[in-house]
């Protein structure tokens, strides 16, 4: 219906500062951007966390196995000098040596049993996952000259550089101003019923004179920032190429142990072959088989230590 003495207005604005517009999208953009690499490096660094767990777990495992066969070997022997010994042909310095060794052994197998325990706890797990061929291979690409990566530690500082030049951009003199385009309109409704109506448009252009050097400090600081950003980045560059030399040398040192240890488990594997023909052949080879399975059971063990560090190196890295 009719309603005298009304009066309504409408009005539309809109910055024309277009180059400001841009760049105020660029930094919440690349702000964004930081955001999200962050949380993904949060991710990466709990996945790393639980693999290293993972790694510790499973070596535990094996270890598990590799002393109780052990311990199997020293009661072998022990039995065989408790034997000799009730035959009139002791051997006390050998008979001490294996029961030594097999408190140690036990031992050992208490402590790694904590560690287990220990290591599912920190997984947030009671049953411990199958990963039976999780150190049989070593699938690792070879480390050359074309080998190159990005910590996130390096990503985050580019993109802090990346904004901290943004906002430096934003201070420029060239971007100290106000730009922005109105348009209203007006509607009055009198008691005559008469109705005015006008609309204008206008063109605001500010342009601060002076700011008490307000905004010439802001820029002082700003580059103040990209500078020893720029210098953490280069510190970085070269914390990452002596990162990289010291893993090259650390790599071709687990590997040729590796290959040292499979040699000499070759070796192993030979002179059982020969102890097995001499047995075949009504030679008694008791006490020199037990040894090499007790080599063997080193090897064994530190061909898993090597392993481990080797994935856990290689993750870390």
């Amino acid at each position: 219906g009719y309603t005298p003495n009304s009066f309504s207005s409408v009005e539309l604005s809109r910055s024309l500062n277009l180059n400001k517009i841009q760049l105020k999208q660029k930094l919440l953009q690349t702000k964004s951007e930081l955001t999200q690499l962050s949380l993904k490096s949060l991710l990466r660094e709990d996945t790393a966390t639980k693999l290293s767990l993972m790694i510790d777990l499973h070596e535990a495992s094996n270890l598990d196995q590799i002393l109780k066969e052990r311990l199997s070997v020293n009661y072998r022997l022990d039995d065989y000098y408790m034997s000799r010994r009730n035959s009139g042909e002791s051997n006390i310095e050998e008979e001490l040596k294996v029961r030594s060794d097999i408190l140690v052994i036990k031992d050992q197998l208490l402590a790694n049993s904590i560690k287990r325990a220990s290591t599912l706890d920190e997984l947030g797990i009671t049953v411990e996952p199958r990963l039976p061929n999780f150190f049989d291979k070593q699938q690792f690409p070879k480390f050359d000259s074309h080998c190159a990566f990005q910590t996130f530690e390096f990503l985050v500082i580019e993109k802090q550089i990346k904004i901290a030049e943004l906002e430096l951009n934003e201070l420029r003199v060239e971007n100290n101003y106000s730009l922005n385009f109105t348009v209203e309109m007006k509607s009055n409704r009198s008691g005559e019923g008469v109705t005015e109506e006008e609309s204008y448009a206008k063109i605001n252009f500010v342009l601060p004179i002076s700011d008490g050097g307000k905004r010439k400090s802001d820029q002082l600081a700003k580059i103040s920032e990209l500078q020893s950003q720029a210098t953490k980045l280069r510190d970085l560059k070269d914390s990452q190429a002596r990162s990289q030399n010291a893993y090259r040398s650390k790599e071709r040192l687990f590997f040729s142990s590796l290959n040292s240890i499979q040699n000499d488990m070759h070796g192993i594997r030979k002179r059982m072959d020969e102890l097995n023909e001499r047995k075949s052949l009504g030679q008694t080879v008791f006490l020199e088989r037990n040894n090499l399975e007790l080599e063997k059971s080193r090897l064994a063990e530190s061909n898993l230590r090597l392993m481990s560090d080797l994935h856990q190196e290689w993750y870390k890295f």
